[in-house]
C-alpha cells in the first residue's frame, strides 16, 4: 500500500517541477516532503486501524488489493495458519497469514511495549491455533519461507493442515507471480499510448513504457522533417518496430501468466537494456522507474521459484 502511494506521490512530484520549470532541487524536494508525510500518515492509520476480536475471529478493514480498506472482512481463526512478528521502530504488528489471501493481513499489537490486544486475543483464539502459539511462549513455525521441511513434517500437525499450508502457500505465491507479471502487460500498454503521444504532438510521456521506442518514434518524426518525401515509409518502419517490440512484451506477459520462468527472466534482460538505452541519454527519473519496475518483475521472479519449492516439497511430505 505505501509502496502504492509512494509511487502515486513520485508522479504528482514529476507533474509540479515540470510545471515549475525542471530543477532537480525542487524534485527530490518534494519527493521527500511527500515520502515524509506519507510514512506519519501510513504509522497514524495503522496504529489506530480499529480491529474487533470476538470468538469467531478478527473483524479487520479489508487490506486486499484495491479494497482501500473501505469494507470489513472478517478472518476466521482457522484461516490463519501462520504468523510472522515485525518490529518497528516503536510499534510491533503481526502479519497474519490466511487461507485464500494473497497478502498477509497487518494488525498492530502493541505500541510503545503497551498492549493493544494481547489480552482478547489470548482470551478468544483458540490454543491449537499458530497465533495462540506466538502470543503465549513466543514461538513459531514460520511456514511461509518453508525451508525447514523436517521441522514441519515432525510437528504436531496432522497432515491436512499441512497440506493445507502448502495450498494456501501455492496460492499465495501465484499471487505474487501474477502480480509481477503484471508490468508486462502494464510496459506494453504505456508503450503504445507514448507512441501514440509523440505521433501525436504531445508533450508527456510515461516513463515506464519503453525508452527506445520513444527514440524510434522521435527519429521517425525528425526523419520525416527532413525528408518529407520519405515519410509514409519512415512511419510505416516506425509502427513496426513499435507493434513488433510491444507483441514480444505481450508474449512474455503471456508466458508469465503460464507459470514459465524463462519468460520472467527474458523480460528483465530485454527491460533491463531498455533502462541502458536511458542511462546513454542521462533520463535519471526514466531510470528510476525502471529499478522499480525491474524490482516488481523480479519479485514475481521470486515468486515463481517459490511455487516451484512448495509443489516440490509438498509431494516430499504429503502424500
Amino acid at each position: 500500500m505505501f509502496l502504492f502511494l509512494s509511487l502515486v506521490w513520485e508522479g504528482i512530484a514529476a507533474g509540479i517541477t515540470l510545471f515549475a520549470g525542471w530543477n532537480w532541487e525542487i524534485f527530490f524536494g518534494t519527493s521527500l516532503i511527500g515520502l515524509i508525510i506519507m510514512a506519519l500518515t501510513t504509522v497514524i492509520i495503522f496504529i489506530t486501524n480499529p480491529i474487533k476480536i470476538n470468538e469467531n475471529g478478527l473483524i479487520v478493514k479489508n487490506q486486499q488489493s484495491g479494497a482501500l480498506y473501505n469494507n470489513w472482512v472478517l478472518i476466521n481463526w482457522d484461516d490463519i495458519y501462520s504468523v510472522k512478528p515485525i518490529t518497528l521502530i516503536c510499534f510491533k504488528y503481526l502479519q497474519l497469514f490466511c487461507k485464500g489471501h494473497g497478502r498477509p493481513v497487518w494488525i498492530p499489537l502493541s505500541v510503545m511495549k503497551k498492549s493493544m490486544f494481547i489480552e482478547d486475543l489470548v482470551r478468544y483464539v483458540p490454543d491449537e491455533n499458530p497465533l495462540k502459539n506466538y502470543i503465549t511462549t513466543g514461538k513459531i513455525l514460520d511456514v511461509t519461507k518453508l525451508v525447514k521441511v523436517e521441522e514441519l513434517a515432525n510437528s504436531e500437525m496432522s497432515e491436512k493442515q499441512i497440506s493445507d499450508i502448502y495450498v494456501n502457500e501455492a496460492f499465495r505465491a501465484k499471487h505474487a507471480m501474477k502480480n509481477g507479471a503484471i508490468w508486462f502487460y502494464l510496459i506494453a500498454g504505456l508503450s503504445i499510448i507514448n507512441t501514440i503521444a509523440i505521433f501525436t504532438g504531445a508533450d508527456w510521456r510515461f516513463l515506464a513504457g519503453l525508452f527506445i521506442l520513444q527514440f524510434v518514434d522521435i527519429l521517425a518524426l525528425v526523419i520525416n522533417e527532413h525528408t518529407p518525401e520519405i515519410a509514409n515509409f519512415t512511419m510505416f518502419i516506425a509502427i513496426a518496430i513499435n507493434v513488433f517490440v510491444v507483441g514480444i512484451l505481450i508474449v512474455i506477459g503471456y508466458f508469465a501468466n503460464k507459470q514459465h520462468k524463462w519468460s520472467f527472466i527474458v523480460g528483465m534482460i530485454v527491460y533491463a537494456l531498455d533502462m541502458l538505452v536511458a542511462i546513454v541519454f542521462r533520463d535519471f527519473v526514466s531510470i528510476i522507474v525502471h529499478v522499480v519496475a525491474l524490482i516488481g518483475i523480479y519479485n514475481g521472479l521470486k515468486a515463481k521459484i517459490k511455487l516451484d519449492e512448495i509443489e516440490k516439497k509438498s509431494m516430499s511430505i504429503v502424500p
